[in-house]
């Protein structure tokens, strides 16, 4: 394996790692962290929302920041996961497939491990939007290969 390949591989064990990491903390530790970070949102844009009859409480954007970080977590895996496999494997016909099963299997595991977790619970929903978060990665790496691109505005 070349040293190009053995970095993007290196790069999304590092990722996978922080994912399993950030599921194995306890419930407590998960709950706070993230409360911290819905706290300092929340006072940023209430009052931005408020001038479009838009009303934000502090659940609902702990709720909205907990799911987008699933989202954007396994959305870059599945990116990354599609790019190493580009870069070490010469059957371009099943990076996606193979990417998929990674997302997948990853996904479904972290979510094994927040079973058994103090004050955490394993979710099939979890999995499933993990999922979508990987499939949007790894398909916006896979156009990107293929050269699609938004028009330029010409």
């Amino acid at each position: 394996m070349r040293s190009h390949e053995l970095a993007a591989w290196a790069v999304v064990v590092v990722w996978t790692m922080l994912i399993i990491h950030l599921g194995a903390q306890s419930g407590e530790v998960s709950v706070s962290t993230s409360a911290a970070v819905a706290q300092k949102v929340t006072e940023a844009v209430t009052s931005a929302a408020a001038t479009v009859n838009i009303e934000l409480t502090f659940e609902s954007v702990h709720a909205f920041l907990r799911k987008s970080a699933h989202f954007f977590l396994y959305a870059s895996l599945g990116l990354l996961v599609y790019l190493a496999l580009a870069k070490s494997w010469r059957v371009p016909r099943l990076w996606v497939p193979f990417a998929f099963l990674a997302v997948v299997l990853i996904a479904t595991t972290d979510e094994s491990v927040q079973a058994f977790t103090p004050g955490r619970v394993g979710s099939m929903r979890d999995v499933f939007l993990d999922t979508a978060g990987g499939l949007l990665g790894l398909t916006l790496a896979a156009l990107a290969k293929k050269g699609i691109s938004a028009p330029s505005g010409r």
